[in-house]
């Protein structure tokens, strides 16, 4: 590396490009179905889209003067730029043919009105102040002599009797009244690309058709049972959840306290999940393979295979949420790098799994999740680096300074995010993450290997007492930086336009 990439923050890397090229396209699809169907502007769109073509005309132009060479030293210089945004424009082309079929699929999913016979299984309900919201999976819609098929789907049910006759994992039909929704509506994109689906009132009896429980939910189920009848009931809720990333059961008391400390990231599964338990898996296989003294390639081989399959199980339990499915490649592309003696690059690694998650799903990147997951990751690997530099030249040690940098460079990228999702963000989050996750990083992994131990043995369920005891311990901290005063900022939202400008200037600079 030389002095002048060593002095920038991020230097350019292949993946990472056709990553950003794919992140652009996704971008200009969504203003190009949405906004041109909804008959909104599009006169912005059109000069960026204008300035893309441009720019990648130019450094068509560049290669070719490069080839024969003309231009000089000018030339010469933007070379190496002009092949990364040729490169970056075809990631943009293929990301938008992929986004415009995924984005017509959701407008024909949402393109449903009036009364309908609705047959759908139940995913999950949760309890809110003026009712029931019932999440619905595999939905068929028989409309006006049509049948239609829709992924999710939420319905809002304010009767008891109704609810009590409901359990996840039942196919139910009733009829249901889809109203007149707005595919344009922001709210309705957020929704489907979230998992919720589209909106649909109940118009009279539920009736229950069979059970129809899958694998996942037996499993989900019967370690639930394990966890709330041997823990205290606010702990079990809070630990159910920090293990799979299901918060139907906690109250909106506990996720008001986690959302004003800073830290609701423990409550779904991340990155940070992921570690601890490949870490665990990876140090077992690790001591069996040096006990057995088998060979390199072999244990190698075992280790990527076995790791793979777990933490593949481990994402199909969460339901494949994007930052388990982002953390997960990450390992992965860790573990085969390892094998094959290669320097593993975290920036790399994060640009693949990205570029496998938005090829699979390319409306994932307007989820939640999938944003604050990669730009956490991005924080630390561009910015921490560097602040640990400055420290270090002020004679603060790494230990002391690196927890604190990471802590504050994640809530500064990811703040504009939090704020144009929520509209709210914490002050104390700098602060709060910086003792909650080192006590998080010990009580997971007891939560972790308890619940697993008591799941599969029986005899063993009192030793969940052990991480009952942790997450009082761990809600206590966290209840305490919650109490602070002045702890929540509130600000306007803005558009995914805005956002793109502002990665393009991000990787202009």
């Amino acid at each position: 590396m030389t002095y002048e990439e060593n002095k920038r923050v991020l230097n350019i890397r292949k993946p990472f490009t056709v990553f950003v090229g794919m992140i652009v396209g996704i971008l200009l699809a969504y203003f190009f179905v949405i906004k041109i169907f909804a008959k909104s502007s599009v006169v912005f769109l059109i000069i960026i889209s204008s300035i893309l073509l441009l720019l990648a005309v130019a450094s068509i132009v560049c290669v070719v003067l490069h080839k024969y060479g003309i231009g000089g030293e000018i030339v010469a210089k933007c070379y190496k730029y002009c092949k990364a945004i040729i490169l970056m424009f075809v990631a943009l082309i293929v990301a938008v043919i992929l986004a415009i079929i995924s984005l017509l699929s959701y407008v024909t999913e949402y393109n449903i009105s009036g009364t309908a016979i609705v047959t759908a299984v139940v995913e999950n309900i949760t309890e809110y102040e003026y009712g029931y919201a019932v999440n619905l999976c595999d939905v068929e819609v028989d409309i006006s002599d049509q049948t239609y098929t829709v992924d999710h789907a939420k319905v809002h049910v304010s009767d008891d009797q109704i609810v009590g006759k409901l359990e996840v994992g039942t196919v139910i039909k009733f009829d249901g009244d889809f109203g007149d929704p707005n595919v344009f509506n922001d709210n309705n994109f957020l929704m489907f690309v979230n998992g919720n689906g589209c909106a649909i009132n109940v118009d009279g009896n539920v009736d229950i058709i069979r059970s129809s429980i899958t694998l996942r939910s037996k499993i989900l189920y019967y370690v639930k049972s394990v966890i709330y009848n041997n823990m205290s009931k606010s702990n079990g809720i809070l630990s159910y959840s920090m293990l799979f990333g299901d918060t139907n059961d906690i109250s909106n008391d506990t996720n008001l306290v986690f959302s004003i400390a800073g830290v609701s990231h423990l409550l779904a599964v991340s990155g940070l999940h992921v570690g601890v338990i490949s870490g665990l898996i990876i140090m077992i296989i690790n001591w069996i393979c040096n006990k057995r003294k088998v060979s390199h390639l072999a244990s190698s081989i075992v280790l990527i295979s076995i790791v793979s399959i777990l933490l593949l199980f481990y994402a199909y339990l969460c339901g494949f949420s994007p930052s388990v499915c982002r953390a997960s490649i990450m390992v992965m592309v860790y573990l085969v790098s390892k094998s094959l003696g290669k320097k593993y690059d975290v920036l790399n690694s994060l640009s693949i799994a990205g570029i496998i998650i938005l090829t699979l799903w390319p409306l994932q990147l307007f989820n939640v999740g999938f944003q604050l997951s990669f730009l956490c990751i991005f924080a630390i690997i561009t910015l921490v680096p560097k602040g640990v530099r400055v420290t270090n030249s002020w004679h603060i040690p790494a230990w002391v300074s690196a927890p604190l940098l990471s802590s504050f460079c994640i809530n500064l990228v990811t703040m504009p995010i939090v704020l144009n999702v929520f509209g709210s963000a914490s002050l104390w989050s700098v602060i709060a993450n910086i003792f909650v996750i080192p006590l998080f990083g010990f009580v997971y992994p007891v939560l972790f290997v308890c619940t697993l131990l008591s799941s599969i043995f029986g005899f063993l369920s009192f030793i969940l007492f052990v991480p009952d005891v942790l997450m009082q311990v761990l809600y206590f901290v966290i209840t305490i930086f919650a109490s602070l005063p002045g702890g929540i900022i509130e600000s306007f939202r803005v558009g995914y336009l805005c956002l793109a400008l502002v990665i393009l200037l991000s990787y202009i600079v």
